[in-house]
């Protein structure tokens, strides 16, 4: 499957690479001809209106007993960084920008019954941005 936003400014391709029993599938990445190795994401990207930010869901473990364990990832392909939040026993669904705001929900399953949120994650004010 490739992925891009409506500009096109850059393509992100997801490979099949397995699925938990009863759960979703989940796929290798690859963004502008770059392999992201050893890392697994859902296959629901969104971009920012300029596209020069996408967020993913990405997958910390696979173990069927585990359950969906994730967390969000965001990659600056204009600033050359990524961000990746703190792994959830459960969902992180990326939803949209909103100017510097990523919105995204959090379907947490840590006390034994799903708890929803959305998140508002302003993207000026996270500090623990990594150079890719």
């Amino acid at each position: 499957m490739k992925y891009s936003g409506k500009l096109k400014k850059h393509c992100t391709v997801f490979s099949y690479a397995g699925e938990i029993r009863f759960g979703p599938p989940y796929f290798n990445l690859e963004i502008d001809g770059l392999k992201i190795a050893d890392r697994l994401f859902s296959d629901n990207p969104v971009w920012s209106k300029d596209e020069n930010i996408s967020a993913i869901q990405e997958w910390n473990s696979t173990k069927e007993s585990i359950g969906p364990n994730m967390k969000i990832c965001v990659f600056d392909f204009e600033n050359g960084r990524e961000y990746t939040g703190k792994p959830i026993h459960g969902y992180t669904i990326p939803k949209h920008f909103e100017g510097n705001l990523l919105i995204y929900e959090k379907r947490d399953w840590s006390k034994g019954y799903e708890v929803i949120k959305i998140i508002e994650l302003d993207l000026e004010k996270i500090e623990t941005w990594r150079r890719t």
